[in-house]
């Protein structure tokens, strides 16, 4: 009866052992690489906003800068629209992470069939990454 006891206990430790084990945390280079990604997703649904947002500094940026910044954003789609039929999709390549720092390596499909990869730079605030 008390090997039975025993046996039990173990077998309930060891399980939550290896539950607690298998929860996968987030690596803060997943991170990285995702919000690169949910922020280009942003940028080809037209969704400046909140593309700027995910920018370092952006509560910080004057009214005015943030304009500019979201007529250049739409012109680029616009260019891309025009050029190329639009965006089709994008996905994560790979990243580079050294510290705080992070190359995220996007590649950007078109309508067109064309593909382009593009480098965007992260840095981590201490909270999220953030566009560089």
């Amino acid at each position: 009866m008390k090997i039975s006891r025993l046996f039990v206990a173990i077998s309930v430790v060891l399980c939550v052992c290896l539950g607690v084990l298998s929860c996968k945390k987030e690596a803060p280079e997943d991170a990285a690489a995702q919000m690169a990604l949910t922020c280009y997703q942003h940028l080809i649904a037209e969704e400046y906003d909140a593309y700027l947002q995910a920018m370092v500094d952006y509560e910080h940026m004057p009214a005015s800068y943030r304009e500019e910044l979201k007529a250049l954003l739409a012109q680029y789609v616009r260019k891309e629209i025009t050029e190329r039929g639009g965006f089709s999709n994008v996905t994560v390549n790979s990243d580079t992470i050294i510290g705080t720092r992070a190359n995220v390596f996007l590649q950007l499909k078109f309508k067109d069939g064309s593909t382009e990869e593009i480098s965007v730079p992260m840095i981590y605030d201490g909270n999220v990454w953030k566009l560089q």
